[in-house]
């Protein structure tokens, strides 16, 4: 009689997690300017705000989106099919 294998011992039921921390090095090396301190900004970039719209027209654009993604895929599903047929 062959003996039985143990299937509830602590090696199978042990979880080993790895923790990496996501911090980057430039996020905590920030500085504010100050008296006696410079900080140059020329490599600094100049954002302009864009059109506003409001949460009813992100989801409408975002909706013409998706219809427009779904009209393509079922186009090129129905060429594949069709070409099946012929076969």
């Amino acid at each position: 009689i062959p003996e039985r294998l143990s299937v509830f011992c602590r090696d199978t039921q042990t979880v080993f997690q790895k923790k990496n921390l996501q911090q980057t090095t430039n996020t905590t090396s920030t500085q504010m300017t100050n008296i006696g301190v410079y900080v140059s900004n020329m490599t600094d970039k100049l954002v302009t705000p864009g059109k506003y719209f409001s949460a009813a027209e992100y989801h409408a654009q975002r909706l013409k989106a998706v219809i427009v993604i779904q009209t393509y895929y079922r186009q090129w599903h129905a060429k594949i099919f069709v070409e099946d047929l012929r076969r």
